[in-house]
């Protein structure tokens, strides 16, 4: 309803003899033409009726060149890319600094005991703890470079040894002390080793000669006998 029908309708409330405005509905709005492709098929239409009349027909192109590339004198050349950071390297699990080396867990017997096993020879144990949110990340670490699945993981001057049964053989053959020294504190190869010689016989001490000489005279003494 517009404003002139509500004044309208106002004023009949008011005057009782004037009749109200019938109201009018409102027109539904038109709805909106998109005229370009209307005007491009018309002018579509009109080239190709006056076609027919042109004695060589015009050349349609099927897509619209693009205008070359022109570089911008003024333009600011666009920054280097940042060279990409360094991978971080890994530090060795092995420290050769270091006596030995425990990677277990507090909660692990056989680590209780490989740790407890070289405190008794001496030898200073550095302790890494897996279950630690700090070492953590260090199990898969372990498994992929060492192939061991079972802890611990034991090292010696940075030598790998193994587990406990492993590090147990090493102590009953007498090597683990040895192991737990510094390289320049390891006594030499030829200090170690022992030079074991075995008695001769006594008939291993007469020459050949003189075997075959005795041996002559109790043939000829055998001889004389027979004669007589």
């Amino acid at each position: 309803m517009s404003d002139e029908d509500e004044l309208h309708a106002e004023e009949a409330t008011k005057k009782p003899g004037l009749r109200p405005r019938p109201v009018r509905p409102h027109a539904p709005p038109m709805p909106k033409i998109d005229w370009v492709p209307l005007v491009d098929q018309a002018l579509g239409a009109v080239d190709r009726a006056l076609d027919k009349v042109r004695k060589t027909p015009r050349r349609r192109l099927d897509r619209v060149p693009q205008p070359p590339h022109i570089k911008d004198p003024f333009a600011q050349p666009a920054p280097a890319p940042a060279a990409a950071a360094p991978a971080p390297v890994e530090r060795p699990l092995g420290d050769p600094e270091l006596a030995a080396q425990v990677y277990g867990r507090r909660t692990c017997m056989w680590s209780g005991r490989a740790q407890r096993m070289l405190q008794d020879m001496g030898a200073t144990v550095r302790f890494y703890d897996l279950e630690d949110p700090d070492h953590r990340h260090l199990e898969k670490r372990l498994l992929r470079e060492t192939k061991q699945v079972e802890t611990p993981w034991v090292w010696v001057r940075g030598e790998l040894v193994g587990g406990y049964h492993a590090l147990d053989e090493l102590a009953r053959l007498g090597k683990l002390e040895v192991m737990i020294l510094p390289p320049d504190q390891r006594p030499s190869e030829t200090k170690r080793r022992v030079r074991i010689e075995l008695p001769t016989r006594p008939e291993e001490r007469r020459d050949p000669e003189g075997k075959a000489a005795a041996h002559d005279d109790h043939d000829h003494d055998h001889d004389h006998d027979h004669d007589h």
